[in-house]
């Protein structure tokens, strides 16, 4: 008689490892955290999961709305700035290479996405990463000029050409301009508040964990 063939049993482990996966934040997260050493490695980890993340590089794309004003009202205020022609000029380069810096990461975050499928670390490819490292810092050089031509006009600028022609310039250029310069120094304020108050908490958790 035959014997009944015998079948490796299931296993119902549920403490078994399983593959993180990395296409999930909070998996991600979590896989980040089972192999953290420390609260501060765990909490470098996360803000480099959630800055890779797709969800990031959606608001990168929705971000680019800014840059998509500022050439519009640059373009459209040509030759309506005679105090500082280079104000309208500086909003159509900054919303020209906002626009490509931002559809360059989201294509990075997309190409990473994709790879990661197949190999477990995967990062931008360094041909890109350079374009944007360049890119950003000519940005930031053009931020900074942008801050001297809007500032210095400050107190001398007029928003009726039939008043003062030579100190003319459009209401609307020159206030977006003054308020989107504004804005960034306040907003890398607020991060760097931030970012430092993070740092804080971090580094009081892990000496806190070290002590005990």
């Amino acid at each position: 008689m035959a014997e009944a063939p015998v079948y490796d049993p299931v296993s119902t482990d549920e403490n078994e490892e399983k593959p993180p996966s990395y296409f999930n934040i909070i998996s991600q997260i979590k896989h980040a955290k089972s192999e953290a050493k420390s609260p501060a490695e765990l909490g470098l980890q996360t803000i480099k999961i959630l800055a890779g993340s797709f969800i990031f590089s959606i608001i990168l794309v929705i971000s680019s709305i800014i840059p998509i004003a500022m050439l519009i009202i640059g373009i459209l205020s040509q030759e309506k700035c005679s105090i500082q022609p280079k104000i309208p000029l500086w909003l159509i380069v900054s919303g020209s290479c906002g626009i490509v810096s931002a559809l360059l990461k989201f294509l990075g975050s997309m190409i990473t996405c994709i790879k990661s499928r197949k190999e477990s670390e995967y990062s931008e490819p360094k041909i890109l990463s350079c374009f944007n490292g360049l890119l950003s810092f000519f940005l930031f050089i053009w931020f900074i000029l942008g801050n001297y031509w809007v500032y210095s006009i400050y107190d001398k600028v007029q928003y009726d050409s039939l008043i003062n022609p030579e100190n003319y310039c459009d209401k609307l250029c020159y206030l977006f301009s003054f308020w989107i310069i504004t804005a960034s120094w306040i907003l890398l304020g607020l991060v760097c508040f931030c970012s430092c108050a993070i740092v804080c908490v971090v580094v009081g958790i892990s000496a806190k964990a070290l002590s005990t």
